[in-house]
């Protein structure tokens, strides 16, 4: 069997040390994909201890509501208490 990867897929997998190790049993007992993403995005920062400010707009884009039109309460409402629960 022989396999390669994309050029676009090489660059992602060039630099492994920005993606964190996620338990699989862990992750198969969330029930929200926003709740997996954002558990993802801070166990990245596990080791610092701390995570950077973002903008509504970045935090969008990775917990995959980037779509999503309205202000803030609703996607808090909707999005955001759902993932930390």
């Amino acid at each position: 069997i022989i396999y390669e990867y994309s050029d676009f897929m090489k660059a992602l997998l060039y630099h492994p040390e920005i993606y964190g190790k996620i338990n699989m049993l862990t992750q198969a007992k969330f029930k929200s994909s926003y709740g997996l993403a954002l558990y993802e995005n801070c166990k990245r920062y596990f080791n610092v201890k701390k995570t950077p400010w973002l903008t509504l707009e970045k935090a969008g884009l990775l917990l995959g509501f980037d779509g999503i039109k309205g202000v803030y309460w609703r996607i808090k409402s909707k999005i955001l208490s759902n993932a930390i629960k």
